[in-house]
Order: C-alpha cells, then sequence, then structure tokens
C-alpha cells in the first residue's frame, strides 16, 4: 500500500507516515512486516549512515558477517552455520536447494505461500489460507515447477499423512509456513516427527515470524526445532536481508553454487546489528504482542453493537502481534463491509491491510490505537448508513 487517491507516501517517523499532500497516517502496514522499530529509528539510521561513509560492498568476507552469523545462530537450535541474501523469495529458494543437495532427492511439499520465483508459485494458493485463498492465472507452466508439490490440505493430520505417504519417493523437504497452519503450538511438534521419521527435511519459512512473535520465531514458541529456517522482513528493520539458518552440513554454499553480488553488502548487515541490539534488550516482542491484542480489543470494541461488528472481527492472525480483519471470503456482505472499514479508516488517517493480517511496530502506541479505532468506527457508521 503506497497510495491512495492519487497521493503517496513520501517519509515516515516512528508508527506514522505522511503523504505528498502532508497528511498523517497511523502505519499498521509496516511494509508488510519489515519495519518492526519504526519508521526512520534512528540508531539504526545512524548505524548505517556510519556504515555508507565507509563503504558498502568489499572483495572477501567480513566482520560484521560473521558477528550477525554468530548472533542468528544463537536464537535457533541446532544452527551452526547461515547464509545472507536480500529477500524471501531469494532465501527459500536457497533453502529448496540446500535441501536437495543434502537428501539427493528432488520433490520438495510445500505448504502455504513462499515468494514469487516460478517454482515456489501455485496459482491455486492465496497470500494466506485463513480467509483469503483465491484462485488467480498465472504465467508460469505446471513444467517450472521444478519438483514442488503444493499441498492442498485444511489440517495438520493432511499434511501429517502427505509426508509419511509420499506416492512415490520420499520427499526432499517439507516447507511451511507457521501462520498457515491452524494451532502452530500443537502441529509443528506432529509435522516435526513426521519429517524426522522420513529423513525429510524440515523447512520453516518464519520470514513473518521470527523476531516478531519471538526472537527465535515459532521455533521458540512451540519448542521445536527445523532442520532450515528462512528468516528476514523484521531482521533488519526496513533494509533488504533475509538468511538461511541450519547445522553446518546443510549450509554447503560452495557446493550449491548460492552467492549474490549484494549478499555481503554491508548497510543491511548493520541494521540488523542494531536492530538485534533492540529486540534483545527492550522487550519489544513483548510490546508488539500487547499493542496488538490492544488494537485487537479496540477495534472491536468499535464495532461492537451494529451489524458491521457481525460481519468483520479483528482477530490475532496466529500471534497477537499480526492483527487481522477477518470477514467470511463466502460472504459478500461482509467482504463488502470490510473494504468499506479499510478505506474509510485511510480516509481518516489509519492505515490497515484488508486480506493480509496487518503489523505492529514498537513505536505504536495506545493513542494510535484510540485513534484507530475511532477512524474504524466512523468508517462503519459510514458504511451502514
Amino acid at each position: 500500500m503506497t497510495s491512495h487517491g492519487g497521493a503517496a507516501i513520501v517519509r515516515g517517523r516512528g508508527a506514522h507516515v505522511w503523504d505528498d499532500r502532508g497528511q498523517r497516517f497511523v502505519d499498521w502496514v509496516c511494509g508488510y512486516g519489515p519495519i518492526i522499530l519504526g519508521h526512520g529509528d534512528v540508531r539504526v539510521a545512524d548505524a548505517v549512515h556510519h556504515q555508507l561513509l565507509e563503504g558498502t560492498l568489499f572483495p572477501g568476507g567480513s566482520q560484521i558477517a560473521r558477528s550477525l552469523s554468530r548472533r542468528l545462530i544463537a536464537l535457533f537450535p541446532g544452527a551452526e552455520a547461515c547464509v545472507f541474501l536480500k529477500t524471501g523469495s531469494e532465501a527459500v529458494a536457497a533453502a529448496a536447494r540446500f535441501a536437495r543437495l543434502n537428501t539427493r532427492r528432488s520433490r520438495i511439499l510445500r505448504v502455504g505461500f513462499h515468494g514469487w520465483h516460478d517454482g515456489l508459485i501455485d496459482g491455486k494458493v492465496g497470500w494466506h489460507n485463513w480467509d483469503n485463498v483465491r484462485a488467480f492465472s498465472l504465467p508460469v507452466p505446471g513444467a517450472l515447477a521444478y519438483g514442488f508439490e503444493t499441498s492442498q490440505a485444511r489440517t495438520t493430520a493432511e499434511i501429517e499423512y502427505r509426508v509419511r505417504h509420499p506416492n512415490g519417493s520420499p520427499f526432499a523437504a517439507l516447507l511451511v509456513d507457521p501462520i498457515q497452519l491452524s494451532c502452530p503450538e500443537t502441529d509443528l511438534p506432529l509435522l516435526r516427527a513426521a519429517c524426522s521419521d522420513m529423513a525429510t527435511l524440515l523447512i520453516l519459512d518464519e520470514t513473518k515470524t521470527a523476531f516478531r512473535i519471538a526472537l527465535g520465531g515459532a521455533q521458540e514458541i512451540c519448542e521445536i526445532r527445523a532442520d532450515l529456517t528462512v528468516a528476514g522482513k523484521a531482521l533488519a528493520n526496513g533494509l533488504p536481508l533475509s538468511t538461511v539458518i541450519g547445522a553446518s552440513d546443510l549450509i554447503r554454499t560452495k557446493e550449491a553454487r548460492i552467492k549474490g553480488t549484494f549478499s555481503g553488502e554491508r548497510s543491511a548487515l548493520v541494521a540488523a546489528h542494531t536492530t538485534l541490539d533492540v529486540l534483545e534488550t527492550g522487550q519489544v516482542c513483548e510490546h508488539l504482542s500487547a499493542i496488538g491484542y490492544a488494537l485487537i480489543e479496540a477495534v472491536n470494541g468499535a464495532l461492537r453493537g451494529s451489524s458491521a461488528g457481525e460481519l468483520v472481527t479483528a482477530v490475532p492472525y496466529r500471534w497477537r502481534s499480526m492483527p487481522h480483519l477477518h470477514a467470511d471470503t463466502d460472504n459478500a456482505q461482509a467482504q463488502e463491509c470490510r473494504r468499506a472499514i479499510v478505506a474509510g479508516a485511510m480516509a481518516r488517517g489509519a492505515l490497515l491491510l484488508e486480506t493480509h493480517n496487518s503489523f505492529v511496530c514498537a513505536a505504536h502506541t495506545l493513542e494510535d490505537i484510540q485513534s484507530t479505532a475511532e477512524a474504524v468506527s466512523s468508517a462503519a457508521d459510514d458504511w451502514l448508513n
């Protein structure tokens, strides 16, 4: 979401952004997740500015990359190595190659949305599986799926059965975004056991969840260990950086021929160091959860008692730090109501996502929640009248 009514967002500070007409908005989009501390965080900006003056790309490795690797490895059990990339799509593709290299198998079962690369996109998969499953046309022939198979399962038992009964050779890996599971805390241990029994690697795509729901992502909360972890988004507070983390015998970059021109670019690496400094000392994840819960309660309070509140409800998208406006996919009136609420809230200075969970950053305050709830209430009233 970058424009509205012909206007464009031109700057941000903390939890707020401004358009080129001077209107200020409370931003619950947060770049679709990367902004975790707030826009223009001075600590991150100062570190990046200093690195830019020193230069960003040099031959060979760097102490910055090595020390960041050590910090990330410490957050995920069983991890011993990591490789840096720039986007979540790129990191998922790298993890898939690592899995195939190490298992000598070709098939990978995927659950959910994992980026835009040809082998990882599917016209039958929406962005999320909660209430936004939509078919869409893609100019990607099925032959380009490169051994990826899409699970349309709606229950963990179905996914587990598919892993254990692969209808052919066993899968090299099961690739899962934890938010696709109905109850990750109980579902992930079941999938971990099935993968272990079948010598199938478990790849957790924690692009959305790592550093946000907990520093160690869903694995920390669910107390399980992935074989390969994909992380990114919130890692560098808005600068492009992703990573694949795992045991050293799995992260074989030379044999897998995984290396990018910008992988060692240092401005994003120092941004990540600074972001982790704040996350590790400031109880940011707890704050995000508390603010998300307060936003959910305030929005539901604003809609309570009206017919709009019967059609649209605010819910945690698995976790409170990712609040979501839920509307029944099969109910056209509910879809219309949600669309009107999001548009009306935007007109009143609050940016919420319609068919994707929204995000919370550390700079959001109770005042932001109150103004957003008021914007939602007014938008709902307009729709009803």
